[in-house]
């Protein structure tokens, strides 16, 4: 798992991006976890029919998000005989921290994919 790393004193929220590819449907659920806990700080859906919306801003201040855990859930149906890369991007500002992609066949049936991100404030 890839480890996002922030300045914990950035006034600048940090962001989840949920990138795909070779997507025609397809939806997913974005968890931000609390540090240590089995408890969900932030809960968004969306889809993919608009990827003009799929960036959400974490919880300020950004020091609140040191050892949280981000999470995107993403089921796609791709186009057949190609392959659907799904990805969740942490951003700050205009720097990539971190991610984590996959890449799923194409085509029937729907595939899901689990992304990971671990936050850090330094």
């Amino acid at each position: 798992m890839e480890i996002a790393q922030f300045d914990r004193a950035s006034p600048i929220a940090l962001r989840a991006h949920i990138v795909t590819t070779n997507v025609i449907q397809g939806s997913y659920t974005l968890f931000v976890w609390e540090a240590g806990e089995n408890t969900i700080v932030m809960e968004r859906r969306g889809n993919f029919v608009n990827v003009d919306d799929d960036v959400y801003e974490l919880p300020l201040p950004n020091e609140a998000n040191d050892g949280r855990l981000v999470e995107c859930i993403a089921t796609v149906l791709g186009h057949a005989n190609e392959k659907a890369t799904v990805s969740l991007m942490i951003t700050l500002g205009n720097e990539v921290l971190a991610g984590d992609v996959a890449e799923l066949d194409g085509g029937p049936p729907a595939k899901t994919a689990d992304l990971f991100v671990a936050l850090e404030a330094l």
